[in-house]
């Protein structure tokens, strides 16, 4: 089941009523939310129902070791499940799921129609009212899509029944995705995916999927996007570990490692992840700061690579439950062989369309650059590093003609590239700052198309190999 606790007290599992509550309660005892769930269970032909408040022990002694064991299930729980309920128009579980209402607006009713005196008599479906599309009115209407764990539940579930305010939804991953509702019980008109609106089921995408790995790569970043929008009550254990199950399915999908909310082979693209909106950075540790996990703001995940300029030697992981490779993070860095450049802060752009866009002066060049944490920056030394990650160079501006790095190495060496009007240059990395004398830690990423000079490449390409820590 999946609800939202609101801020009215209810009655949870604790070390302490524990043993009562294995002899059994009165099902009156319970808030009207989770009684109403009883009844639906009956009606389906359900003998089990999971509720997390009554499943994991929610305090006293042994609470921690429970929810350390039980949060790594959960996702098996909402996986393996017949169906997820949803108490979608709830702000609590004293509300319940049954409401009273007007069901004639949603109640569809047909009509026998010839629209001309040639046509065969055919059943029409008649709207009583159109208040714009339903899959709309199902998000925007109601909390409980604003909820970080509700995000993988969903997902995570082959069926789910919504009890919305005017009427139910159900959504279903078999034969394709399908959402339907009272008004609407065949299936409704649904968009293009946007994860924001309407969850892709992976179950069904995953024989598609698996021959893409560039659409593997535009579905990890739109469930991030979307993922890091959400509110989470305890985002300093959860933030990893309510993606979790989406994250595991993706890993078999990949067949690849997963570190920190990113994945191994695409590593060094996923490393220049922004923020757009929200900078601030998590003030207590449940991820190293080059993982988008570290930021409590909007996250914005790039999708395509160009040649690496940087190699990862290795990345150590500390797991808080290492039994759970897909939880949360007790602390992690990363070994990186590259380059890295001085860069020098400068005042932010005078120029009114980009009031807050901050500078960074790399060689020659002042550069724009996307800092993680607005509170941060009054706190950054002028002296920062910038180390370039990957790029995509082009013989020309027009793009018409792809250069490996090693062949724009060799021409800007040579020289043998004068006959070149200008390369066209797409560099991707980050800004560093130095923690303390063995390691650095993420600032910010700088993503940047440069169709006029070459100095920052002719910068990296002099700069001297070393090895640098990032925590």
């Amino acid at each position: 089941m999946s609800h939202c606790w609101g801020p009215i007290p209810f009655p949870v599992l604790t070390s302490l009523n524990y043993e009562d509550y294995k002899k059994g309660f009165d099902q009156t005892e319970f808030p009207a939310s989770f009684r109403d769930a009883f009844v639906t269970c009956r009606r389906l032909g359900i003998a089990y129902l999971w509720i997390d408040c009554y499943c994991i022990i929610q305090s006293g002694e042994g609470s921690e070791h429970d929810w350390r064991t039980e949060s790594a299930r959960m996702k098996h729980v909402y996986a393996s499940a017949v169906l997820n309920i949803g108490s979608t128009a709830a702000s609590g579980p004293h509300d319940g799921l049954f409401r009273a209402r007007s069901s004639s607006p949603e109640m569809p009713f047909c009509v026998a129609w010839r629209p001309r005196p040639s046509d065969q008599k055919c059943l029409y479906h008649v709207m009583t009212g159109y208040e714009g599309p339903q899959y709309l009115k199902l998000f925007d209407e109601h909390g409980l899509f604003t909820r970080g764990w509700i995000f993988q539940e969903r997902l995570l579930a082959n069926r789910m029944l919504h009890f919305a305010k005017s009427q139910m939804y159900w959504e279903c991953s078999g034969g394709g995705q399908t959402l339907a509702s009272e008004e609407h019980p065949e299936g409704m008109p649904a968009p293009r995916f946007k994860q924001n609106l309407y969850p892709w089921s992976l179950e069904c995408s995953s024989s598609k999927l698996r021959n893409g790995k560039q659409s593997l790569q535009a579905l990890w970043a739109d469930l991030v996007s979307n993922y890091s929008e959400l509110q989470l009550s305890f985002p300093e254990k959860d933030k990893l570990l309510a993606v979790g199950g989406i994250a595991e399915r993706m890993a078999d999908l990949l067949q690849d490692q997963y570190v920190a909310g990113m994945f191994a082979r695409d590593l060094i693209m996923q490393l220049t992840w922004q923020v757009w909106r929200g900078r601030k950075r998590a003030s207590r540790f449940r991820a190293p700061t080059w993982s988008w996990a570290s930021s409590d703001g909007s996250i914005s995940l790039p999708q395509s690579i160009g040649d690496a300029t940087t190699t990862i030697e290795k990345a150590n992981l500390q797991l808080s439950n290492p039994a759970d490779a897909f939880g949360a993070i007790a602390s992690a860095s990363l070994r990186l062989r590259c380059r890295p450049m001085h860069a020098y802060l400068r005042p932010a752009s005078a120029d009114p369309y980009r009031p807050a866009e901050q500078r960074v002066q790399i060689g020659d060049e002042v550069l724009a650059w996307a800092n993680d944490d607005d509170e941060e920056l009054s706190t950054l030394p002028d002296r920062l590093f910038f180390v370039l990650l990957h790029v995509r160079i082009w013989a020309d501006p027009s793009r018409d003609r792809a250069l490996k790095l090693q062949e724009a190495v060799a021409l800007r060496a040579s020289g043998r590239d004068r006959g070149i009007d200008r390369f066209a240059v797409d560099y991707h990395g980050l800004v560093l700052r130095q923690h303390d004398l063995a390691s650095h830690r993420r600032a910010g990423s700088l993503v940047r198309r440069d169709d006029q000079t070459l100095h920052m490449f002719d910068a990296w390409r002099k700069a001297t190999d070393e090895i640098i820590t990032i925590t």
